[in-house]
């Protein structure tokens, strides 16, 4: 059993942080901002329209970095 639950836990690592923990770690950042505007300030379409362009820019940097 536990040579299973490492197992499994070692495919989660490599399928969320892989090569690049830093899009990962920028993911988790836009999902907690897009989430602080739509609930807090009470601005989903505000919301809505961030979450593609702030994916589009993570994306861009990471491209960028290569």
């Amino acid at each position: 059993m536990r040579r299973l639950m490492r197992g499994f836990l070692h495919f989660l690592w490599e399928f969320f942080i892989g090569d690049t923990p830093e899009l990962t770690v920028g993911a988790l950042i836009i999902v907690g901002l897009v989430s602080l505007i739509s609930l807090n300030a009470h601005q989903p379409g505000l919301a809505a329209f961030m979450l593609p362009v702030l994916v589009v820019c993570l994306l861009g940097v990471s491209l960028r970095k290569s």
